[in-house]
């Protein structure tokens, strides 16, 4: 078993989200139902995808999806928020551009951390398969769903 990864099937974890989401709490609870709603659609999309996890930039759990142990969603979103932090950093030095994603391939898997280009919260969202996945699709159902959720997100504002 990889580390970190649970055995139950897949279910949804909110981490004090509402708070993290938005000092306005009104209206905060369907923003996280519709976001869980897209962790979850997500996972639907593609079988080998183990788990999601959408957390702040600077590395707080909002909500994950999937077979993600309490402890390790704390530190998929820490994680998520250096590689956010050096990804915009290398992309703003190098290409002089935006930052858009990271993927990485692993021995176990294939990870995507994308920011959610919302113009109302600064979000990551974190997606992991296992071996049997493709990166192309991956990266591809883990952008959409990004922009999911940005739509979601800015829609509550």
């Amino acid at each position: 078993m990889v580390a970190g990864l649970a055995d139950p099937a897949p279910a949804a974890t909110y981490i004090q989200g509402e708070q993290r989401m938005s000092g306005d709490t009104s209206g905060g609870t369907q923003v996280l139902q519709a976001c869980d709603a897209e962790l979850n659609a997500l996972l639907g999309r593609l079988p080998a995808l183990r788990f999601a996890s959408l957390s702040t930039v600077d590395g707080r759990a909002v909500l994950a999806a999937g077979r993600l142990t309490d402890t390790a969603v704390e530190r998929v979103a820490a994680v998520s928020s250096s590689l956010l932090a050096l990804g915009e950093a290398f992309a703003r030095e190098t290409a002089g551009s935006a930052y858009r994603h990271t993927t990485i391939t692993a021995d176990d898997g294939l990870i995507v951390v994308a920011r959610v280009p919302s113009s109302r919260q600064r979000l990551a969202l974190a997606v992991g398969c296992d071996h049997g996945g493709n990166l192309a699709l991956l990266l591809g159902c883990a952008l959409d769903s990004a922009a999911a959720l940005t739509r979601i997100v800015d829609r509550a504002a």
